[in-house]
């Protein structure tokens, strides 16, 4: 069985797929500033992605909430 490609960035260009009935991201869409933050603090980096993520917020949040209405819409 091989994989359908469902979603990419510039970045990535594997950031959603699914096999089967089997879905895989490579993002979390339940991120916010102070997940990131947190991230950020534990691995010792600075805070410039949480800036940048200040940036994108409401994007980001959009879509990740389109992503999650969509998947619950299947169950």
């Amino acid at each position: 069985m091989s994989a359908t490609h469902l979603a990419s960035t510039e970045v990535c260009p594997g950031q959603a797929f699914r096999c089967g009935n089997a879905y895989g991201l490579q993002f979390h869409p339940e991120v916010d500033e102070s997940i990131i933050a947190g991230w950020c603090r534990r691995a010792r980096v600075d805070d410039a992605v949480v800036r940048e993520f200040r940036e994108v917020r409401e994007a980001y949040q959009a879509a990740s909430r389109k992503i999650l209405q969509n998947f619950l819409g299947m169950l």
